[in-house]
């Protein structure tokens, strides 16, 4: 068996809707078996022991759930004995897999790392179905490289911008969370969007809505150590660039630099407080969430590499600040 954790492979979305509707468990194994596929994302010889070993499926229930799968043309079973191999019977074939149609996922979130509880298994553990959807839509709807996690076309906290200070070129600015949006129409939200006359009493009461599920399975996830929360300063609301992540270090100095920015003591009781040259007027906070797991590919290196340098001029700068008015602290 294969150990490549920072690999990826391929499913097909229809056929994985398919293996949902027979069974969580279904989904599950078929998971595992196209996680097998290797190279030619086709063919696997995973079987009963990988879904047994990487999501605490029992062999019988394995066993079931795989024969599911050959029943209903999800699967086909091209060798038996104790050592069989199955295609993965979508036609891909040799052909290129369209992308829209195709979730590409991170072995990890199969194999785990260390010893933990593997991602797979967490998920089944919940018996819900649609948050196993979730998961393996927010991979689709990924852009580590322009958003630093969930496309912030789909889904982003925005906060609200008062300044509090000028000093030398700096705005100072306090940060408050002001709201989350979710957008309609994209099918990885829509499928997760409760209809009005679904909510219970006691749910509008509360002051919900039709988002109440896609909220409630990203908290779900985040919980379950599958997702985390990313803020990034950019330059403008609604289609702006990153500055850079506001990861805890980050976070730190800016509210540091800030504080020595500051003339006479003003409230700091902000979300975020970051210092702004003076041209970025329309720069704001912007959080979204990222999958913990990613496969090691060009795009995910791309983004490492962008944001590290990124990040790195910016806590530069932030420390220049401090050096240089750090006198205003005494």
């Amino acid at each position: 068996m294969s150990n490549d954790t920072d690999g990826f492979f391929a499913v097909n979305k229809k056929k994985f809707e398919k293996a949902l509707s027979l069974s969580m468990n279904a989904a599950i194994s078929y998971l595992v078996i196209a996680c097998g596929t290797g190279k030619s994302n086709s063919n696997s010889s995973w079987s009963v022991h990988a879904v047994e070993k990487y999501t605490g499926i029992s062999r019988g229930r394995a066993k079931k759930a795989i024969n599911t799968l050959i029943d209903h043309r999800v699967i086909k079973r091209l060798k038996g004995g104790t050592k069989p191999r199955y295609q993965i019977l979508d036609g891909r074939g040799s052909k290129k897999l369209d992308p829209k149609a195709t979730y590409w996922l991170p072995n990890g979130i199969v194999m785990g790392v260390s010893e933990e509880i593997t991602a797979l298994e967490r998920i089944r553990q919940t018996q819900n179905t649609m948050l196993l959807t979730l998961f393996l839509d927010l991979y689709s709807e990924q852009n580590l490289l322009e958003d630093g996690g969930i496309s912030q076309a789909v889904y982003r906290t925005i906060y609200e911008k008062e300044k509090i200070n000028e000093r030398a070129q700096y705005n100072v600015y306090g940060f408050s969370k002001k709201e989350t949006h979710l957008t309609w129409g994209i099918e990885a939200v829509d499928k997760h969007r409760r209809n009005q006359e679904d909510l219970t009493d006691k749910e509008i009461d509360a002051g919900y809505n039709g988002t109440i599920d896609f909220f409630y399975r990203i908290e779900m996830l985040h919980s379950l150590g599958l997702i985390e929360f990313t803020s990034h300063l950019v330059d403008h609301e609604e289609d702006g660039e990153i500055l850079h992540e506001l990861n805890d270090e980050l976070e730190s100095e800016a509210r540091i630099a800030s504080e020595v920015l500051l003339s006479e003591h003003h409230d700091t009781d902000y979300e975020f407080i970051i210092p702004l040259d003076r041209h970025l007027e329309e720069a704001t906070v912007v959080t979204t969430c990222r999958t913990i797991y990613t496969p090691r590919t060009s795009l995910t290196n791309g983004w490492y590499k962008k944001s590290t340098k990124r990040n790195t001029l910016y806590l530069n700068k932030y420390n220049e600040i401090i050096d240089k008015y750090r006198d205003s602290l005494r």
